[in-house]
């Protein structure tokens, strides 16, 4: 029996090591290929003024923008830190300050929604430009917008030295930059066969 047992004991321990490995795998690869110990911080700012409402084909403009920041953060290595900046009328972040929650800035890109407004865009880059000075390791802005001409012509986008500055454009088509702000009949019960009127506003923002 005891070369018997000895087999079983070999297995045995192949099988706790198998296991130990298994475990660890996740940190045995992000060291071998060298991000194991590595930090980066990035900040997503992201458009959510009016003209991210404009629907191309069945998304609107600001749901790809979320799409396309969910993707970035899906790419992130270990230990990356990151923040959303909202280009508003006044601009906010999405935590106070770059944090590895990244599964909350997901749910608050799922939840984001355009308003009819514009963009204080030098103030959220510079917000953005603010919470990666004190950051370690690799820093970068990444920037999603429809980038609509009117608005984005004479920002100012320079970064420094040290932060990497990536712009990402959604929309496919030249929006027309008009809005259906009212709609009302005239009278405002018409009856069968009686001469009626609608009346349309249209705004241009």
């Amino acid at each position: 029996r005891r070369p018997r047992d000895r087999w079983l004991l070999a297995l045995r321990t192949l099988a706790m090591l198998a296991l130990a490995l298994a475990f660890l795998q996740p940190l045995l690869l992000s060291r071998f290929s060298g991000g194991g110990g590595a930090k980066r911080t990035v900040a997503l700012v992201v458009d959510a003024t009016a003209s991210m409402a404009y629907t191309d084909g069945t998304r609107t403009r600001l749901t790809q923008a979320a799409s396309a920041a969910e993707e970035i953060l899906a790419s992130l290595p270990p230990n990356s830190r990151a923040n959303i900046i909202w280009v508003r009328a006044h601009a906010d972040s999405a935590l106070p300050e770059p944090g590895p929650n990244l599964d909350f800035l997901r749910q608050a890109l799922r939840q984001a929604t355009a308003y009819p407004e514009p963009g204080d865009i030098s103030g959220a880059f510079a917000l953005a430009l603010r919470e990666l000075t004190a950051a370690e390791g690799e820093r970068e802005i990444v920037v999603i917008s429809d980038f609509q001409k009117s608005a984005w012509q004479n920002a100012n986008l320079d970064a420094p030295p040290g932060i990497r500055l990536t712009r990402i454009a959604v929309g496919h088509d030249d929006a027309g930059n008009l809005a259906l702000a009212g709609l009302a009949a005239e009278p405002a019960r018409p009856v069968v066969g009686q001469p009626a009127r609608v009346v349309c506003r249209v705004r241009n923002f």
